[in-house]
């Protein structure tokens, strides 16, 4: 199956999950996400706004507000067709804006390298990281010169995980994915925090 019938096949049954499975489902993501010593370690964070049937960030960025030194979310930029970063420190900060996605009204521009961690959506993730994303190709560019130092996690339901993904060599790929079932770990980095079997349920 191709990328597109693939990433259509995958997102149809995500928009089939219930509204009552989504909050619970995100719930559960964000109570591992935010016991991950990645997290935990980090002062800057990137989270993106949910849009449609993605995993639930609302409650994660109020979460940040009140925990981290920056708080940034990403902005597209229509014209050049790229994202750009902006720090919040409300989340009344975001309007919904280009596609319908919130973003904040007055931008407060963040440097891509200053940025510690980075929370990713993704239409779907493989066990080892590889993320197919929406076509538009917006965060491979963004990530396109990330440093080694910087972390990348991607949030997703369980049915978005799947054994393998076509992917090309300018995919960014994650550090590690969690879903409301397990944290997986993709990366050599991840040895450090990475239980026994190499997987968190």
């Amino acid at each position: 199956m191709d990328k597109k019938l693939l990433r259509q096949n995958i997102l149809s049954q995500r928009d089939g999950l219930s509204i009552q499975e989504r909050v619970q489902n995100s719930r559960n993501i964000m109570a591992r996400l935010i016991k991950h010593p990645v997290f935990i370690e980090s002062s800057s964070v990137m989270v993106y706004a949910s849009f449609r049937s993605e995993v639930m960030t609302e409650e994660l960025i109020k979460y940040c507000l009140s925990q981290k030194e920056k708080v940034i979310v990403p902005v597209i930029n229509k014209k050049r067709n790229h994202l750009v970063l902006s720090e919040i420190k409300r989340y009344d900060d975001l309007v919904p804006s280009t596609f319908g996605i919130n973003e904040p009204q007055n931008l407060c521009f963040v440097e891509p390298r200053d940025v510690e961690l980075f929370i990713l959506p993704g239409a779907a993730f493989d066990e080892g990281g590889n993320r197919l994303g929406y076509g538009g190709g917006y965060f491979d560019r963004l990530l396109s010169t990330k440093l080694e130092c910087q972390k990348l996690i991607g949030l997703a339901f369980e049915l978005q995980v799947k054994k393998g993904l076509p992917c090309k060599n300018h995919d960014i790929s994650m550090d590690c994915v969690i879903t409301e079932k397990k944290v997986r770990y993709c990366t050599f980095f991840q040895m450090a925090y990475k239980p026994e079997g190499g997987e968190e349920d």
